[in-house]
């Protein structure tokens, strides 16, 4: 089959969709299948040399994919710029692109892994500025024009699959976060868009993938009869190959006296309550907190609750912002236990690389945590009870025997999300198609 993949986020670094989005390209690829993507900057043809266009065409594609496409061209938030786009029908443009692999430099990048791209400018800030209208037809034109037989979205879209007839049309589903947690101001419509995102995904995709099985209860809440493949995610442990503690001197850590934190720094991570339940831990557990992870929402809030801590607790807990992978390994291969109650995740893919490490796991039973957990993990019935979590630190520190026995079943899970796995999931879906 021609599969094209269409996602707002192929070009964040972030590994959540872009996580999963090479994954399924890996799979469709190690299938047999040709793989492209839709993408949306604007023209870069001089028309004075193919060969110099082609040259100049990847190097933007590749800067599109690494680094964002807010760098490539204006933002449609200006009432000027829509303007100015609508009036010269750049999105009107459509092109494919086979992909001339010796023209991609950075072999990690997307496209290196591409067949082709279609590239309609500006579609992805139309759709994600409510204008999505606009770029319908050229979507469904390029679809019908280069004979693409399946569209693949990387997350939910307000795309009806009569926008991308005659192709069959798959969506994933990560999580329903923005309708389940309040996690936005009351004036961010984030919420109002997903849920549209969504119904239409639910109600309007030939097939769905969800990412757990909790996602894909949460479809057939919206339609019982979505045919949904759960594929999980993929994972997989460096562990063996880093060896250089140097970073736990730096830090002035002793090994297997820490507990770690390793995840975006956002509200519902949690941590406001895991600070709390370490002050309440801490007089029988004596080890440092060390918190490793970016700023996301909430992040204020976050820092305004640790400032309030006694002296002693502040000074144990360490927060060591984003790291390098031979500092994180670092931190995962020496420390004591890794700690995770959050209050939602669509998956939780960081437990999988902390049982990689060997460390014992406490985390919450919300969300997709117990799929990802088994019976590897320690589990927080109540994310929102600070004494509960409290109780699960020194446990997971202090209990033995409870580590032994968890240790047993960290295998099973670790290959629950191996490539493998993905890969037959993954074809096992598009066979459901046929």
């Amino acid at each position: 089959m021609k599969i094209l993949f269409v996602s707002t986020e192929f070009e964040e670094q972030a590994r959540g969709i872009t996580g999963i989005i090479k994954s399924m390209i890996k799979a469709a690829k190690e299938d047999g299948h040709q793989v492209g993507a839709l993408i949306g900057y604007p023209s870069t043809d001089q028309g004075d040399s193919e060969i110099l266009d082609d040259k100049v065409e990847h190097l933007y594609l590749q800067h599109y994919m690494a680094t964002g496409k807010k760098n490539l061209y204006p933002m449609l938030s200006s009432r000027k710029n829509q303007l100015s786009i609508l009036a010269s029908k750049e999105f009107t443009k459509i092109k494919e692109m086979p992909i001339q692999h010796n023209l991609i430099t950075q072999k990690s990048n997307i496209a290196n892994s591409l067949d082709y791209v279609i590239k309609i400018p500006y579609t992805y800030r139309f759709m994600s500025n409510g204008l999505g209208r606009l770029v319908k037809p050229s979507i469904k034109k390029a679809i019908k024009k280069y004979g693409v037989d399946l569209v693949i979205t990387g997350a939910p879209m307000d795309l009806p699959k009569k926008d991308v007839a005659p192709a069959r049309l798959v969506q994933f589903v990560h999580d329903t976060m923005p309708i389940d947690l309040l996690e936005t101001p009351a004036e961010n419509r984030t919420p109002q868009k997903f849920a549209k995102q969504f119904y239409v995904t639910t109600t309007e995709s030939d097939l769905i993938f969800a990412n757990s099985e909790d996602t894909a209860k949460k479809v057939h809440e919206v339609n019982p009869k979505a045919k949904v493949h759960i594929l999980y995610g993929t994972a997989s442990s460096k562990a063996d190959q880093f060896h250089d503690t140097s970073y736990l001197s730096r830090k002035n850590l002793e090994k297997g006296n820490y507990l770690l934190f390793i995840s975006v720094l956002e509200q519902r991570k949690n941590l406001q309550r895991l600070f709390d339940a370490y002050l309440k831990a801490y007089e029988e557990i004596k080890m440092p907190l060390v918190i490793v992870g970016g700023k996301g929402f909430g992040y204020k809030a976050i820092m305004s609750h640790y400032k309030s801590l006694p002296d002693e607790i502040k000074n144990n807990i360490i927060f060591t912002g984003f790291i390098s992978e031979t500092d994180k390994y670092a931190l995962l291969n020496n420390a004591c236990a890794f700690v995770f109650p959050s209050l939602y995740e669509g998956l939780g893919l960081p437990i999988i690389e902390a049982f990689g490490s060997e460390l014992p796991v406490l985390t919450s039973n919300r969300g997709a945590l117990p799929e990802v957990g088994g019976k590897a993990a320690l589990y927080v019935k109540d994310p929102y009870d600070v004494d509960e979590i409290a109780e699960g630190l020194v446990k997971i520190v202090k209990d033995k025997s409870l580590q032994s026995e968890l240790k047993k079943h960290m295998p099973e899970q670790i290959a629950k999300f191996s490539s493998e796995k993905f890969n037959a999931r993954f074809a096992e879906a598009l066979n459901d198609l046929k």
